[in-house]
């Protein structure tokens, strides 16, 4: 049986190094690759491993955390936290001990592990629990073994908005700042704009959706077209970085360029990630001079049964 960690465990675990990697799980809404090798890279990993510490010390309502030991080491670690709401989770911490340019072989075990982590946060009412890495990761199939499936595929691209003041030809269908009352007009445009097996991860009703909806600061806006939203942009905060979005209804691809033009206004380095159903924004952007650095896919499981693995502990303070 392995004993719960504790405060000491957690700074031993910093001090020594025992997981040398990158956080290899990235967030949702997140624009940023797991942190490359270097001393810039390692003094970021060793203050999002501290982080992660203290918030599974703190082990709060809203995070799960667990730790897998082999002996007297730790071999994985791995938390989960909260979306928008408590029936859909991601798993935003993932550590593996392993090499640089991928893990072991005891795929089976670390797939176990994962699994536990769902487990989990199903006991917090998770209903999905998503994860998000690099596409060339093997991650994706570690995960896969442990039950994900992959729902999303997303191209990041990045460059520099115009920050010149966008002038509209045709002003018949005004951009506007979305409203509270809002929400269920874009739940449609999203439902009409949306893959039916993208969203068997994101979900099928308003409250799974607005569930898998990761609270963010930023600007939103809409464009209305007989009492119905035709088009909607965002630009988020996302720390340091500036997230561009896009959706446009079927009806009014039209809208498309303007829209783009309109979030690239806004000044200032934008990151976009766009999903592989959306080719149109993609192409536009590339045009415009951005340029794909990474590419991500999203995975999904949802939680149909209780599994319990004696190797997983919770963590404690």
């Amino acid at each position: 049986m392995i004993p719960v960690l504790r405060i000491n465990d957690a700074v031993r675990s910093i001090m020594s190094h025992e997981l040398k990697g990158p956080n290899l799980a990235c967030s949702i809404r997140g624009c940023s690759p797991p942190q490359e090798w270097g001393i810039r890279g390692l003094v970021s990993r060793c203050c999002e491993f501290a982080s992660l510490w203290k918030d599974a010390v703190l082990q709060g309502h809203d995070r799960v955390t667990q730790v897998w030991r082999d002996g007297p080491h730790l071999a994985a670690v791995a938390s989960a936290r909260i979306l928008g709401g408590p029936k859909a989770w991601e798993i935003d911490h993932l550590y593996l001990r392993g090499t640089h340019s991928g893990i072991d072989l005891r795929r089976e075990e670390y797939a176990a592990f994962l699994d536990g982590l769902v487990q989990s946060a199903k006991e917090r009412g998770a209903e999905r629990v998503f994860l998000k890495c690099l596409s060339s990761s093997e991650i994706s199939k570690l995960a896969q073994r442990a039950g994900f499936f992959n729902y999303l595929h997303q191209s990041l691209l990045e460059g520099h908005g115009s920050g010149g003041l966008l002038v509209r030809d045709d002003a018949s269908k005004p951009i506007r700042a979305r409203l509270p009352q809002d929400t269920h007009g874009l739940f449609q445009l999203y439902t009409a704009t949306t893959p039916q097996q993208v969203r068997v991860g994101l979900g099928f009703t308003l409250d799974q959706w607005r569930d898998a909806q990761d609270p963010r600061r930023g600007c939103e806006w809409i464009v209305d077209h007989n009492d119905r939203l035709a088009g909607w942009a965002a630009l988020w905060s996302h720390g340091a970085d500036s997230h561009g979005e896009v959706m446009i209804h079927p009806d009014h691809r039209e809208l498309l360029p303007e829209m783009i033009e309109w979030v690239l206004a806004q000044p200032g380095y934008q990151k976009w990630l766009v999903p592989h159903y959306q080719e149109p924004i993609q192409e536009l952007l590339l045009r415009k001079g951005f340029r794909v650095s990474s590419e991500f896919v999203i995975l999904a499981k949802t939680v149909v049964a209780q599994e319990v693995s004696h190797r997983m502990a919770a963590v404690e303070a």
